[in-house]
């Protein structure tokens, strides 16, 4: 059970890096380099995607903050 949730949260992960692996290959080949200097990473990252791009995004997200919920909560237990 363990192992599947590791693969789930692996997975989840993976989903989300690629995502953010073609969106900034994107913008690179579009605007090149300068483009993340001159705008802000809510801009980049989340306000000129697509629909699609966005979905694949949340589950990164929500998975990234459910660890570290859980690692804080955890850290917290075990210093008490």
């Amino acid at each position: 059970m363990v192992m599947l949730g590791v693969l789930l949260v692996f997975s989840l992960f993976l989903v989300s890096t690629l995502t953010l692996t073609i969106i900034q290959t994107r913008l690179l080949r579009q605007f090149g380099w300068r483009v993340f200097r001159e705008r802000s990473m809510k801009t980049l990252y989340w306000t000129d995607l697509s629909w699609r791009q966005r979905i694949l995004l949340w589950p990164g997200i929500l998975t990234f903050l459910v660890i570290l919920i859980a690692g804080l909560l955890w850290k917290g237990i075990d210093v008490f």
